[in-house]
Formats: structure tokens, sequence, C-alpha cells
């Protein structure tokens, strides 16, 4: 289930921008005047989207105002809240007589004032000084990442009529990782044509607002949640996994032919979840290529957000660089032949997202967070043991995992495969994992739930009388110890602080308020677990982990 990914954009467009003029350009068009502030780091469970960018000429009754002008601003507001502000010549070099506004965008989790999603409404207003602020009309926002040339007048209130020249920024070909701009004339220019041709292009410069997002594409700071397509058909499910901060999913067992296939993909849409779809590469003959290219259009057909390769490699060979060097290939042929009808055949660019990730013969420690990372090496042969029990009687566990096996776990069983494990204790243990491949985004913020439970358990661990069995954690340091949580629906009921170096477990009671009697502590739907659970006060459950 823990799989490393390595997100690309693919494009099979001529890349036009190269990093070195895209830099260059920066420095010489020296945007850092335009008051257009940058949108700050959104909460773990909201996505940041490539936002829009408006520019145009503004006229105030009869008169186009100027560069000149310099008492008048241009406001975008949505809902009332004033998203991005311009005053008539603050950037007289690069925009002359233009204005230009930035609409941050972001796609799921909870809103944030003065962030926009597709489908919001922004007004446009004029202000003056010692002058009433009069309307300039209003724009409803049909996609993100474009630049929108967009004439504003306060004779009708209404928006220009010439908002035809949209320009999505696009990201980088994960072979040629270089950025370009695609700029939809009826044909396609490239920004450094339009740079030469005129190097204080309105056009371009604000073009440039965008490469700020775009070296930031969603999925890196998203938080997947594998699961298989034939398992999970239950809108409650997803509801869940909204209100644990996932971000998006992955179906890792997909099956284009199940009947319920378009169910799990609608519901993912209504709670905000963007998906995404497994693909084993296993052949490279023309006949896998042609066929693999139909399910791929089916796919986006339903909706799906982009797709994750993969190659199933069943012995530890799968870490030699020979494999991934071979994958690489194997991704480039899929890139120049596959895609080339997917785009012909008019399917959207950004639902073409294509990426590749490591199959779980190939899953590192580096996919957890950083608290269990102290115990795991994914250099060496270490075993991780999960385990759900009461005083009373062991319980089984079934969950569904990748490839759509079934993994029993018992307290009497042998040691379990190291990846099937961490596997299991990803869906034990939400939001204890953080699946992306970039090292500052972090599981433990300040606004991650894991945070408050780490930080309660370090609470516990220093005041001794709280714990249910002291003598068992006295004279070890509190660093040898690994600690998670248990949830019932969400809500935490009870922290677990485990020894790394001994079977020792301590549990810490729930909170105040959550005591009494948990039937279904975990849920079937959310784990697959197929005896009940019912638990009187005196009960304790403990999730136990040991190394080996």
């Amino acid at each position: 289930m823990l799989k490393k990914t390595n997100f690309k954009k693919t494009s099979l467009k001529k890349p036009y921008l190269k990093k070195t003029l895209k830099k260059s350009l920066f420095m010489a068009l020296s945007l850092q005047g335009i008051a257009l502030q940058a949108l700050s780091s959104a909460a773990y469970a909201s996505l940041s989207e490539p936002d829009n960018v408006f520019y145009g000429r503004v006229q105030s009754g009869l008169q186009m105002l100027s560069a000149d002008d310099t008492d008048y601003h241009i406001e975008a507001r949505l809902n009332g809240a004033v998203i991005d502000t311009y005053t008539m010549g603050a950037q007289f070099d690069t925009l002359g007589d233009h204005y230009a506004l930035r609409i941050p965008m972001d796609s799921t989790g909870a809103r944030q004032t003065g962030v926009a999603r597709v489908g919001d409404t922004v007004e446009f207003y004029l202000l003056q000084s010692g002058a009433n602020e009069k309307s300039l009309g209003q724009t409803i926002l049909a996609d993100r990442g474009n630049i929108v040339s967009l004439n504003l007048s306060t004779e009708n209130g209404q928006v220009g009529a010439n908002v035809v020249q949209s320009s999505p920024v696009k990201s980088s070909s994960h072979i040629h990782n270089e950025n370009h701009l695609r700029h939809h004339t009826g044909n396609i220019k490239s920004a450094n044509d339009i740079a030469s041709q005129n190097p204080s292009s309105s056009l371009f410069s604000a073009a440039q607002l965008l490469y700020q997002h775009e070296e930031s594409p969603w999925w890196n700071n998203a938080i997947f949640y594998p699961i298989s397509s034939a398992a999970l058909i239950n809108e409650g499910f997803f509801q869940q996994l909204t209100q644990w901060g996932i971000n998006a999913i992955t179906l890792t067992s997909p099956e284009i032919d199940d009947k319920r296939k378009g169910a799990l993909i609608d519901f993912a849409k209504s709670n905000s979840l963007k998906t995404l779809v497994d693909i084993a590469v296993t052949e490279t003959t023309p006949s896998v290529h042609e066929t693999a290219s139909a399910v791929v259009k089916e796919w986006l057909d339903l909706g799906v957000d982009g797709f994750r390769f993969t190659q199933k490699v069943p012995s530890k060979e799968a870490f030699e660089a020979e494999f991934k060097t071979d994958l690489k290939k194997e991704l480039a042929t899929i890139e120049s032949k596959w895609f080339v009808s997917l785009l012909d055949d008019q399917y959207a660019d950004d639902a073409v997202t294509v990426g590749n990730f490591e199959s779980d013969q190939m899953s590192h420690a580096e996919n957890i967070s950083p608290e269990i990372n102290q115990f795991i090496s994914g250099e060496t042969e270490k075993t991780l043991l999960t385990y759900l029990m009461t005083e009373e009687n062991n319980r089984e566990i079934k969950t569904d995992i990748d490839q759509s096996r079934h993994l029993g776990l018992h307290l009497f069983s042998a040691p379990l495969p190291y990846q099937k494990a961490v596997s299991v204790l990803s869906l034990l243990m939400p939001g204890a994992v953080h699946l992306t491949e970039q090292a500052s985004a972090a599981v433990i913020d300040a606004t991650h739930p894991l945070h408050h439970t780490l930080k309660q358990a370090i609470t516990l661990r220093q005041q001794q009388d709280v714990f249910h069995s002291p003598d068992a954690v006295h004279n070890v340091n509190i660093h040898d110890h690994v600690w998670m949580s248990l949830h019932r629906k969400g809500e935490e009921v009870g922290i677990v602080l485990m020894n790394t170096h001994s079977e020792e477990s301590v549990v810490f009671p729930a909170p105040a308020g959550l005591q009494g009697a948990y039937t279904n502590l975990i849920n079937d739907e959310r784990y697959f677990i197929h005896k009940e659970i019912n638990l009187s006060p005196s009960d304790i459950v403990v999730l136990k982990v040991m190394m080996q």
C-alpha cells in the first residue's frame, strides 16, 4: 500500500520555455512591484491549485484608464472578500496601461477566505480616492491555471467581450522537464516568441505569475489513500476520508469492467476527492499498448483525474537501478504512443496525469511519518508486526490491500513481510502516513491530527501517574517508543505507547467523555473487520508494534 510516488505531468505539446529562460525572464520582468499576494500555505486538507490571472484595460465612463491614473484601484472580490488589488501604473514597465489580478485557487478541504474554486463568481470593482466604488462586472471561474485577457468597464457593469485569450500553463514533461506556455489563438505560440516580439507584453508578464505555482502541482501536497476499486462502494467511507484530511484516492486494483466503478468515482468527486488509477505495465508489445490506450480513455470518460504506472516485480531485484531504468524506458514508450492519441481525441491535458510509483516490493521507510521512521530502516530486513487485540480475545483483521489481496493478522501468526505490515498499519492509522515525494510536506505539522496525538502522548509519558501500567515503562527512554492513537469513526479513543525493543505496550485511556461501551470500535466499512468488537470500560484495545 505504501508506495513511493514520483508524479510528473505529461504533455505531448512542444515545450517552449526552458528553465534558464524562465529564470532570466523572472529577473528581467521584476514582478516584485506588482501588488499580488502569493497564496499562503493551506492547511494540510486543502490542495492548492494553479492560480487564475486576469489582465486587460479598464474603462471608467468614457475614459480609458492608463498608467498615469494612479489614483484608481481595481479590486477582485469573492463573496465580498478582497482577493487582490492592482493600482494603475504600479508596474508600468511590464504591464503598461493594463491591470493584472491574481485569483488564488484550491480544490478540496475547508474553504478559505479569499481563495476561489472552479465555479465561483469573482466580482470586479473600481475604486478612486474620494469617490464611490463602481462595479466592473463579474465572471465565473470555469477552470484554474488560466491567463485571461479581460477588459473591464463601468458603462454596463459587464466584463469585456474579449474573454477569449486563455493560456493555461501546463506542467513539465517527465522526459524533458521543461516548462511551456500554451497560448490558445487557433494555434500554439511559444512564450519565447511572445517575449521576443514584445518583451513588455502584458500577457507574458501575467504568465509569469502562474509559474510560482506551476512548480508545485496539486499531487505534491496531497495525502493519498489507496483502495481497491472493487471493495469500497459506500459514500460514507469517502466522507470519512475527507474528515481525515485525505485529498485523493488511488485505485490499486482497477477493473474497467467492474460495474461499480462509476459509483465509486462519483462518491469521490462528491466529496472533493481526486481519483488516480494505478495501471501495471507488464509488456511492451503494440497490442498491449493499443488495449491499454482504450482502457485509459474509458477511465478518462468516467472522470478520473489521472494515472500512475508501475511494473510488478516479485523479487528484491526491484531495488536495482536497472529495473528503474527499464521502467523509465517503458514510460517513455507510453508517453510517445498512448497519449498522443488521447490528446488528439480532445482529452484535456490536465486529465492525463502520468506518474510512476514503485510496487510494494520497493516500499521504503521514508514514506512513513518521521516519528515511525526512526525505528524502521529500509536498508534492513526488519519486520513490523501490527496487532489489534483485547484483554480477552485475539481478533482477526482482514483488510483489502494492494492488488486485492486479503491479509489476515493474528497475534500468534508468523511475522508478516515488512511491506504488508506497513500496508495494514496505514489502514489502521489514517493520517499516520503521508504519500508524497516532498520531504518538506511531512505529515507532522501543527494542523495535523497526529501532531496533537504525539504531543498528548509525550505529556502523558511525563505524567507517570496516568499510565495504565506505569511499571512497564520505568527506566525506558521516551525515544525508544512509537506512539499511535486509536480512533473510532474519526474520534480519538485512546493513545498507545509502544516500546520498540520489547513486546511492552501501554494503553492510555480515551479522553474524558469517550469512555463507555464501544460497539464496533473500528468500523467494518472502513477497515474490513469481519468480527464485531464489543468493549466495556474495563476492556483495553491495544495496537502493538514490535521491531525484530
